[in-house]
């Protein structure tokens, strides 16, 4: 798939600010169309959100373009709508033929609420589009390693990777694919044929497989993370349900704390 057109909402807090500086450097690269999306709340519902000299928000969205020299340089459009904000991000993917999600994680009290609970949840797993979540105040680093976890129970077909292929061929990425394997669990036959179907996908893309041995997987990320230090985790949360492992009660927070990374997320269909 071609990235073309990237959608970023912002609501002017400090996370979808940063993410929106992030979103620059992407659009950049991508040589794609910047969407920025403000949903506002029913108290401002009365403003002309059409008229740019009378909505404060299409003033302020300019602004932060005007004064940032790479998204100036770069295709932007602002879309501003009374829309309930969760509603809004769904109806613009739909809408403009959105290829990809740029989201700061925002509403952040904790590392538990980073990556579960949050409204970047509700996109994440409701998006019919890829999405990439940005940590707060993490920085634009270029993709060298992409981290993709794999679960070769659940790989049904691989058209849905293209997102990952575009990622590697734009910046020239390794994609290194780790599958955590408790100790208790026996080799099935089928991994070896997922995992040469997945071997045929990435032909002519720098490559490789690893298995985690470990008892948890909240132990076994944590590892991976550690050890191998990927620029990029990429994940499909819905089937291999990433985020009800994170929001379990059994994870510590301490092991949440660990994915302090962007994570490219992809719907399973």
């Amino acid at each position: 798939m071609k990235i073309k057109k990237i959608l970023l909402p912002v609501n002017f807090s400090s996370c979808s600010l940063n993410a929106l500086r992030y979103a620059g450097h992407l659009a950049e690269k991508f040589e794609a169309t910047l969407l920025i999306l403000n949903a506002m709340d029913e108290e401002t519902n009365s403003v002309d959100i059409n008229n740019a000299e009378k909505s404060p928000q299409i003033k302020k969205i300019s602004e932060l373009i005007n004064d940032d020299p790479r998204l100036v340089n770069i295709m932007t459009d602002i879309i501003v709508t009374g829309k309930d904000k969760e509603d809004a991000v769904l109806w613009a993917a739909d809408t403009f033929d959105i290829d990809l999600i740029i989201m700061g994680t925002d509403g952040i009290r904790s590392p538990y609420d980073e990556l579960a609970g949050t409204f970047s949840y509700q996109i994440v797993s409701s998006s019919p589009v890829p999405v990439l979540t940005i940590p707060p105040d993490y920085q634009y680093e270029e993709f060298k390693k992409i981290g993709f976890g794999v679960d070769y129970k659940h790989i049904d077909h691989t058209s849905v990777l293209d997102i990952i292929l575009e990622f590697s061929y734009t910046y020239d990425s390794e994609i290194e694919m780790f599958h955590i394997e408790k100790y208790s669990e026996e080799r099935a036959s089928k991994e070896a044929y997922e995992s040469a179907k997945l071997n045929d996908y990435f032909l002519g893309v720098n490559h490789h497989f690893m298995t985690i041995k470990n008892h948890s997987i909240w132990e076994g990320l944590k590892e991976y993370i550690e050890i191998n230090q990927p620029d990029l985790l990429a994940i499909m949360p819905r089937k291999y349900n990433f985020f009800d492992w994170l929001s379990h009660d059994s994870v510590s927070k301490e092991v949440v704390q660990h994915i302090k990374l962007p994570v490219l997320t992809f719907p399973d269909k």
